[in-house]
């Protein structure tokens, strides 16, 4: 197997000729990040960790331009069908299944999302970096009371050839829950507070993966994203863990 980044957490898991990507999203203007839809065009499968607007925002489009099988919980199955998206591309999942999607076997677990930090959102928008991307903000605000999670945050455990990946879509985990340990390769997302190493190393702890690859901590919607300095993760675990800061569409094997 081997996984691409598109930026944000969007991921695609390649298998020879099988593929399934997480959350396709395509950067708002003034982003730097060179993601198009046209990225995502070698994609028939979708797989949605949450319903938040930069992990669904472009899946209409997608649609659009064809047909996409997109497997989600019932609250961004709601929103993208009020988004016009049909119910024949939707499937409707939930924590504790197992789906096969070509030579993948995926397995889904409840999780959770990242606590902001208090008053982070007010402080957001106040911002002189908001005046900058004034353009993108009512576009943010609208989609961020539009696409909720509720809570629906899936984890997943993707198995193919003996090897295995954990995919997340936001730093946050249940303490009481079991989850798979080992892996190959865990996909984390590194962005939402000022302090990410804490929240990271707690998850770390309990997945216990033999290699990380940071997503998530670049700056794909701006004003409300930002470019994350990621080298605190990086050394905290060098000569331990691998910790991969990944390149834009580059190929990593697992």
């Amino acid at each position: 197997m081997i996984i691409k980044w598109y930026g944000t957490a969007s991921v695609g898991i390649i298998n020879n000729n099988d593929k399934i990507v997480f959350d396709p999203f395509v950067p708002l203007k003034g982003s730097l990040v060179d993601i198009n839809y046209s990225d995502f065009d070698e994609y028939d499968n979708i797989l949605i960790t949450h319903g938040h607007f930069d992990h669904i925002g472009s899946l209409k489009k997608l649609c659009k331009i064809r047909p996409r099988t997109i497997y989600c919980t019932k609250t961004p199955y709601k929103t993208l069908i009020k988004k016009g998206i049909n119910k024949e591309y939707l499937k409707l999942i939930s924590p504790n299944e197992t789906i096969n999607i070509e030579s993948f076997e995926i397995s889904t677990y409840q999780s959770k999302h990242i606590d902001f930090d208090d008053g982070a959102l007010k402080e957001l928008f106040l911002s002189k970096r908001s005046y900058r991307y004034l353009h993108n903000v009512p576009y943010c605000a609208i989609e961020n009371k539009r696409c909720l999670e509720n809570n629906e945050i899936l984890l997943y455990n993707i198995k193919c050839d003996n090897e295995n990946i954990i995919m997340m879509g936001s730093l946050g985990i249940c303490d009481e829950l079991d989850y798979p340990i080992n892996s190959d390769l865990f996909i984390m997302p590194y962005q939402g507070k000022k302090d990410l190493l804490t929240p990271g190393r707690r998850v770390i702890e309990k997945l216990k993966p033999k290699r990380i690859c940071l997503i998530h901590w670049d700056d794909t919607f701006p004003p409300v994203s930002k470019t994350v300095d990621t080298s605190d993760i990086v050394s905290y675990y060098s000569g331990n863990i691998e910790v991969i800061v990944p390149n834009y569409k580059k190929e990593i094997p697992v």
